[in-house]
């Protein structure tokens, strides 16, 4: 192996050299681009579910909002304590659709998605089959209330008729309002909940990921670096020795010593063509000197 080494050309080492530590560089900006992206990726989700669980909230903020917009509709007595109830509920009833309506748009988990399209539906049913039939008969009731308030008493049919609404609103609020609010207030918890703990998953995967990357920086900068030691190594012991034992041949040769070996004879790179054209001329040196002699 390292007379294979030593026969390659210099050249070519030096071209093998620098090729495999440019691999081992692009390898790194490789990995550190790789690893940069996946913990964007993490963190942008870990964000993306930290928003998801704070817009839940303000879902559910919302939704009892409607609620206390709708007890309010229930204890209104007049059409003053009517418009102000109506209108804090429109208010909280868009709240709730505008935050459902941005968690729909982030959530991609599909059972989490579909939580939150139930939500969205339920928000839309307690107001339209809950809030505004309490408010629709509340609005007649604090009418008659009305009457009674400016004469003093109601005829019987006025009070039957009260009465009436009065049980309407409160079958209305218990029988179709009190199962939606439920179920939106459970619905809304799970979300919050699921959002809350694929959150932390997120970050503990960011968390691999960022240690990942700083793993695979090290051992390729630790390739790098023991291929540069290498490259130095083999470059001392396979091209500057040689050259300088080389050269101290020669020096001999210059001052008359025919009989001395030169190093890096039979090699197959520079050093070795070096050493062989020395060699030839030594050759032809000592003849010609032999010649002289004779002559």
């Amino acid at each position: 192996m390292t007379q294979m080494i030593q026969d390659l050309r210099i050249g070519s080492k030096l071209a093998i050299t620098s090729v495999l530590s440019m691999l081992l560089v692009g390898a790194m900006i490789f990995a550190q681009m790789n690893g940069n992206s996946a913990i964007r990726q993490r963190t942008e989700a870990s964000i993306q579910q930290s928003t998801l669980s704070r817009l839940a909230v303000e879902a559910k903020a919302s939704v009892r909002g409607m609620m206390v917009g709708v007890r309010d509709l229930r204890l209104a007595t007049s059409p003053g304590d009517l418009q102000a109830a109506q209108a804090y509920l429109d208010n909280r009833f868009k709240g709730a659709q505008a935050y459902v309506g941005e968690a729909l748009k982030l959530s991609k988990a599909p059972e989490n998605r579909a939580r939150i399209e139930k939500m969205n539906t339920l928000v839309g049913d307690y107001y339209n089959r809950a809030a505004r039939e309490i408010a629709t008969v509340q609005k007649e009731t604090v009418a008659i209330e009305g009457k009674r308030a400016a004469s003093g008493e109601l005829a019987p049919e006025l009070e039957v008729e009260l009465f009436k609404h009065r049980g309407e609103v409160y079958r209305i609020a218990r029988e179709v309002g009190l199962p939606i609010a439920r179920e939106l207030d459970e619905l809304s918890g799970k979300v919050v909940e699921f959002a809350k703990q694929r959150g932390e998953e997120e970050t503990a995967a960011a968390q691999q990921e960022m240690s990942s990357a700083e793993r695979n920086a090290l051992v390729i900068g630790a390739a790098v670096a023991l291929v540069l030691i290498v490259t130095c190594v083999f470059s001392i012991f396979t091209i500057a020795k040689p050259i300088q034992a080389l050269t101290r041949a020669m020096r001999e040769l210059a001052n008359g010593n025919f009989s001395v070996v030169l190093p890096g004879l039979g090699r197959k790179d520079e050093v070795g063509d070096i050493a062989g054209a020395v060699e030839e001329f030594k050759v032809k040196a000592e003849q010609k000197a032999r010649d002289e002699a004779e002559a």
